[in-house]
């Protein structure tokens, strides 16, 4: 079973609609894979590369250097990238966060190269979701939004 398979039997006991939306999505040609200076992959689209291409652990630690948690908030991420910052984040909170991802091809690359196994289960993953749609499920007073640049970068419209 290649890490792929792996990820996505692991989604489909956690959210088994992502899982059904994601596995037949191609890995995507628009999104290169390379290594950073110490080894981790990296996604890049086009000319951006979504995380460090030096040190992307170090960079996610900076990311969340100076969250604080908010009582009665949910933290909400917008971007994925492949969720260095959101690993460093889980770290420095005790409860649930969300990450909004607005493009499938990033969540399917994303579970193609890293483990899915450290978010899981206190992350929930909301993946090319209609913003109308993400409005309705859930109230944006209660989150506290944290920004991915790279993503927000290229996604602009959706956020």
């Amino acid at each position: 079973m290649n890490l792929f398979q792996k990820n996505l039997t692991l989604l489909h006991q956690h959210d088994p609609s992502l899982a059904r939306r994601v596995e037949t999505e191609p890995f995507p040609d628009s999104v290169a894979v390379t290594a950073s200076k110490d080894g981790h992959p990296i996604p890049r689209i086009g000319s951006v590369s979504l995380h460090s291409t030096y040190r992307p652990l170090e960079e996610g630690a900076r990311w969340v250097s100076g969250f604080r948690e908010c009582a009665g908030k949910i933290p909400v991420v917008y971007g994925l990238g492949f969720g260095y910052h959101i690993r460093q984040l889980l770290r420095k909170t005790s409860g649930e966060l969300a990450v909004i991802e607005p493009w499938m091809p990033m969540f399917r690359a994303f579970l193609e190269v890293m483990d899915l196994s450290p978010f899981l289960p206190r992350t929930r993953f909301w993946v090319a979701e209609p913003v109308p749609k993400l409005m309705a499920r859930c109230s944006p007073e209660g989150w506290e939004v944290l920004s991915h640049r790279p993503t927000v970068r290229l996604e602009a419209p959706y956020f």
